[in-house]
């Protein structure tokens, strides 16, 4: 789902966590990664 132009929100479901500083060692390639459930209620509003 995109937003804020070029920068894409989606469901990560091969992650096990989320947060902290994962982003240093296991982050995306530009997109934000979010739990399944989290990514749903975005897609809704």
């Amino acid at each position: 789902m995109p937003f804020l132009g070029n920068i894409g929100l989606h469901d990560a479901t091969w992650r096990n966590s989320f947060g902290g500083q994962i982003y240093k060692s296991r982050g995306s390639h530009g997109c934000v990664n979010a739990p399944l459930y989290l990514a749903k209620k975005f897609l809704k509003i």
